[in-house]
């Protein structure tokens, strides 16, 4: 009783299948053998002489047989459906003719944009265009006419003219400060202000009369002359006068009379030089330098003809202002074509991963068609020796002849495999199908890349036309 026990546990506790690292199970059939007590039973109906030489059908036992076989079969081959369907799913997923049409998309939209950039230095060429040209024409008529054969002179920037007249300011006011302090209630603000005023006026009215005035003196228009020259005339008379009362005035706030502007107004119209104090003659010279100074940065602000500086500078200014938006669109064109050639570079990138990760899935989805041929081929070879180890124990204790099919091999039927064999016809098929396309997209891909290029050297022969103006 405990030998049967011990005979069972053995038995059963085998596994169905025995441990491969293959895709296909590898069949236990010791164990298969066993459990259908396939050497047991056929002595058992050997012995009956069962089956009967005339039974053409299979009987009980090798119907099992080819049962477990074939549920085996069906097993396999339902995996095999699913790695194929696995392997299907991600060709879709790689979807190259996906990103080849990206590249065609980019490629197309960057010709675009050049046309798109080309047109607008186009209509900015024929809006613009027309101003540059009344200003030249403009500008050379005035030459003309006043018989001018230089260039315009003034300085690019008048930041140094600007940072003197701030100097001129702050030192004179300074100076004038520690004198104006004293006879102040208000100490050395109020002092600072008054200096301040009177440094605004003294350099102020310099700058102005240097700037504006004096350049009429080069006009050829007689009155214009006139004015310029009058004008320095008074201005010398201003700025001798100005900087003498201040000198009275200054002299006033050192003896801190309370009443210094009446004072030095008296003073100066009764005495205007009568000034004993040597300090307060520096003064007045400083006062007039500075001045003169002032006048002679304002002089230097504009050319020396009245309006041609102006006329040249908006001449220039429109020059400059249409070539700079001309050189934007120009780098605008170069920084599409730059960024289009390198995201189709990377696309290309991405096609050519997925070109080999489609070889690899090809690859992989015919191997495992292949080992499931072969495993095919190893499960008839089972089938055959489970119904060996049956028939020959049948034969063993028959008396009787046995049917035919017991000395015949076994076969599955050839049709079942119909469908594997288109799979891998479409596998094949694929992979040839893939390179071909593949020579393709690379071909249609590098007509673009010329067509870019070409564009792009059209594009900017037409912006360098544009950036001429003026047959000067």
């Amino acid at each position: 009783m405990l030998k049967k026990i011990l005979n069972f546990f053995k038995t059963n506790i085998k596994p169905d299948y025995i441990t491969s690292t293959t895709i296909f199970p590898v069949l236990n059939l010791e164990k298969k053998k066993q459990v259908m007590k396939l050497a047991e039973r056929g002595k058992s109906r050997g012995e009956k002489n069962e089956p009967s030489q005339e039974l053409e059908i299979l009987d009980e036992v090798e119907q099992q047989i080819i049962a477990y076989i074939e549920t085996e079969r069906k097993s396999v081959n339902e995996k095999l459906i699913d790695e194929l369907s696995t392997y299907r799913s991600r060709i879709t997923r790689l979807n190259i003719n996906a990103v080849f049409q990206d590249i065609l998309s980019k490629a197309t939209n960057t010709q675009s944009a050049f046309s798109t950039l080309v047109t607008q230095g186009q209509n900015l060429n024929y809006t613009q265009k027309k101003a540059i040209v009344e200003a030249h024409k403009y500008l050379e008529a005035f030459k003309d006419e006043h018989n001018i054969k230089r260039p315009a002179q003034y300085p690019k920037s008048k930041f140094y003219q600007i940072a003197i007249i701030c100097v001129l300011i702050t030192v004179e006011s300074l100076i004038n400060m520690n004198f104006f302090k004293l006879g102040e209630e208000l100490g050395l603000l109020a002092g600072f202000l008054d200096a301040l005023i009177v440094s605004l006026v003294n350099i102020g009215v310099g700058l102005l009369f240097g700037w504006k005035v004096m350049p009429l003196k080069n006009h050829k228009n007689l009155l214009l002359k006139f004015l310029g020259y009058g004008g320095f005339i008074v201005y010398l008379v201003f700025v001798l006068v100005f900087n003498v009362v201040v000198a009275h005035y200054r002299i006033a706030m050192i003896g801190q009379s309370g009443t210094a502007t009446k004072d030095a107004i008296f003073t100066f119209l009764n005495s205007p030089f009568k000034i004993e104090d040597l300090m307060s003659w520096i003064l007045i010279l400083l006062g007039i330098v500075f001045s003169f100074f002032a006048f002679s940065d304002g002089y230097s602000m504009d050319d020396p003809f009245p309006k041609y500086g102006a006329l040249s500078r908006n001449k220039q200014e429109l020059q400059d202002e249409y070539m700079e938006q001309i050189h934007l669109l120009y780098s605008e064109i170069d920084k599409i074509k730059d960024q289009t050639l390198k995201e189709i570079s990377a696309l290309l990138y991405q096609i050519d991963n997925r070109r080999t990760e489609l070889r690899t899935i090809i690859t992989y989805a015919t191997q495992i068609i292949n080992k499931y041929r072969k495993h095919i081929d190893y499960l008839e070879q089972c089938c055959r020796q489970l119904l060996s180890c049956y028939r020959d124990s049948n034969l063993q204790y028959r008396t009787e002849p046995a049917p035919r099919r017991f000395i015949e091999n076994w076969h599955f039927n050839n049709e079942d495999n119909s469908a594997n064999e288109i799979e891998l016809e479409f596998f094949n098929k694929l992979l040839s199908e893939s390179e071909s396309e593949y020579s393709s997209m690379f071909s249609q891909v590098e007509n673009e890349r010329k067509k870019i290029f070409l564009e792009h050297e059209q594009a900017l022969a037409v912006f360098q036309n544009l950036t001429v103006l003026l047959d000067t």
